[in-house]
């Protein structure tokens, strides 16, 4: 009933957040809920909006996928993946193929986010970590930075998990003219 009051603009704005709104669901254990609300604001979204088809698209399938139907959710996030610029469906389909241990679909989802992210390192970063969970240890690379002059004081930057070395960048740039980053 809301819908005939709004312009265009708002009612875009309205599906997308029950998009976010049934995305949350999904993430409370709540899939049912999340694929009755995705099923709604699909009937009532334009098919010229794909972002928010998209939106919605992506949503079902995290709630197939959360709602026991694996194989139904993987192959909706395959399709949306292969669609879509952005890199959450590609992440999902990693981990959940990883969480399978169908390590070479894993792969494959690597192989597209490195497409949609040339030059940068997490897609790098996830290879190693697939790779080596498939125990193939030579193609898993140790990847270490050093930067600066030798013979000064040293600083050593270790980085968690699941991040990398990428985020001490501009600290190693700041600090390589009066230490040997490593």
């Amino acid at each position: 009933a809301r819908s005939h009051y709004l312009h265009a603009g708002a009612q875009s704005d309205l599906l997308v957040v029950d998009g976010r709104i049934a995305e949350c669901r999904v993430f409370l254990g709540e899939p049912d809920t999340a694929l009755a609300l995705t099923a709604d604001a699909l009937k009532r979204v334009h098919a010229s909006n794909t972002k928010v088809v998209a939106l919605l698209e992506r949503v079902r399938g995290f709630a197939l996928a959360a709602q026991g139907d694996a194989n139904a959710g993987l192959e909706q996030l395959e399709r949306i993946a292969g669609e879509d610029s952005g890199t959450a469906a590609d992440m999902l389909l990693i981990t959940a193929s990883v969480n399978r241990r169908n390590f070479d679909a894993a792969l494959k989802a690597v192989d597209r986010l490195q497409k949609k992210q040339p030059g940068k390192p997490q897609p790098l970063y996830l290879r190693a970590q697939v790779l080596a969970m498939r125990g193939d240890l030579a193609g898993a690379r140790l990847h270490y930075i050093d930067e600066g002059d030798a013979s000064q004081r040293s600083l050593l930057f270790v980085h968690g998990n699941p991040t990398w070395s990428f985020h001490w960048r501009r600290l190693i740039l700041a600090q390589r003219n009066g230490y040997r980053c490593v």
